[in-house]
């Protein structure tokens, strides 16, 4: 008679290795791309869209590794906020790409129409620079998206142990041979 006793258990470092950690870089460098990229809108949305889908993968390798429960992991819902925060940056950068240059074009025509009154042109005159260029907004929207994203790696690190993911129980096995 041969006994064996096989013994499984999931190290943390295999979860910080192959997802935390690539997902957040990935986040970081969309956020990036987003809202520091060539200006080109287009190209922004694609850089966002292509990276969902390659978090999409991230999303397929959790399927397959972390055990099926009823409720979502702490991984889940880890690259789920990823995600959602991803799809929120490149909706603001839509939505504020369309409203700087009605704002710009606004200030443009009432500055024509009114040239000779200091105290409106004043404030058209500020909103046409302030929306000339647009680098300050970037800047603060990356800020904000970032911590928003950093937030979420630390809640994900220091939250209590998830028995539905990160760290399940060890698994034991016995094998007995007659």
């Amino acid at each position: 008679q041969t006994y064996y006793r096989l013994i499984f258990t999931r190290q943390s470092n295999f979860w910080v290795c192959l997802i935390i950690l690539p997902t957040y870089f990935l986040g970081v460098l969309i956020l990036i791309g987003l809202f520091f990229g060539d200006g080109s809108l287009s190209s922004q949305v694609e850089l966002g869209l292509t990276t969902m889908m390659s978090m999409t993968v991230i999303v397929g390798i959790l399927n397959d590794s972390v055990p099926k429960s009823a409720d979502l992991s702490r991984l889940g819902s880890f690259v789920f906020f990823d995600i959602l925060t991803i799809i929120i940056a490149v909706l603001v950068i839509l939505f504020c790409h369309d409203l700087r240059r009605i704002i710009h074009k606004k200030a443009k025509e009432r500055l024509a129409r009114e040239g000779g009154s200091k105290h409106k042109s004043r404030l058209w005159s500020f909103l046409l620079r302030l929306t000339r260029n647009s680098i300050v907004a970037r800047l603060l929207l990356f800020l904000l998206f970032n911590a928003f994203h950093t937030a979420n790696l630390i809640v994900m690190l220091t939250r209590s142990r998830d028995e539905r993911g990160f760290e399940p129980p060890t698994q034991r096995f016995n094998v007995t041979e007659t």
